[in-house]
């Protein structure tokens, strides 16, 4: 049917075993690892859109800054390289905004802070999220 059933090995936590394997144990705010799989899986999420969606689902509001710092915290390879341009979260936040837009999620602008995804829609995210599992499981 092409649901995932559970997290491939690759993307296991350390330590976890076969029995672990479900997207979620507990709520899906309380494992990060687990919420950024999801995101990437269920929103079709690039792994570095999924760490930026999952860092505006667990806070209210998020600055420019503390998703630039995200980006960096989670680009591969060398991390001596220069930073990237802080242009680049608005380029991500336009990517996850059209993922998002077909779920009736929304992402808006704080003009001169940051970014917020509004309470009803962070809510309507986090339920899908929490729905994932047992959809595909069933």
């Amino acid at each position: 049917a092409g649901t995932i059933l559970e997290i491939p090995k690759d993307d296991w936590p350390p330590g976890t075993t076969r029995s672990q394997r479900s997207p979620f144990n507990g709520t899906p705010l309380e494992d990060e690892h687990a919420l950024k799989c999801a995101c990437a899986r269920f929103f079709k999420c690039s792994p570095l859109e999924a760490v930026m969606l999952a860092a505006m689902l667990k806070r209210n509001e998020v600055t420019k800054q503390q998703l630039h710092h995200v980006i960096e915290q989670n680009r591969p390879g060398d991390p001596a390289r220069d930073e990237t341009d802080v242009k680049m979260v608005d380029v991500m936040i336009c990517k996850l905004r059209k993922k998002l837009k077909e779920h009736e999620i929304k992402i808006e602008t704080m003009w001169g802070l940051g970014y917020l995804i509004p309470a009803a829609d962070r809510e309507r995210a986090i339920g899908l999220l929490t729905a994932y599992p047992e959809q595909a499981n069933a």
